[in-house]
């Protein structure tokens, strides 16, 4: 899977991700093998070590599984559960 390719299909569980080239890869840039999670933006919004330790996994089955559409599903499902209640801007920060 290409970085391009695991891009789009993270964009679809509403993981926001960006396709690196990486040192030795014989992709093109549009196609890198590499990946970039911003994860700053999971810890502004209060995501805790083992959130993080299983948003590592269903990502890591979104690249593995033979059926991506059951691994974005359940990838989809996580986030919206874990980040329902977690504001991306909060009022208080203001003060």
């Amino acid at each position: 899977m290409s970085g391009r390719q695991l891009e789009a299909a993270l964009s679809g569980a509403n993981v926001i991700a960006n396709r690196n080239p990486i040192p030795f890869d014989n992709r093109p840039p549009s196609e890198a093998g590499g990946l970039r999670i911003g994860s700053a933006t999971l810890t502004t919004r209060g995501f805790d070590e083992a959130q993080f330790v299983r948003l590592g996994k269903l990502i890591g089955d979104v690249i593995t599984s033979t059926n991506k559409h059951h691994g974005i599903a359940s990838l989809s499902d996580f986030v919206r559960e874990n980040t329902e209640g977690l504001p991306l801007f909060n009022e208080k920060w203001l003060a």
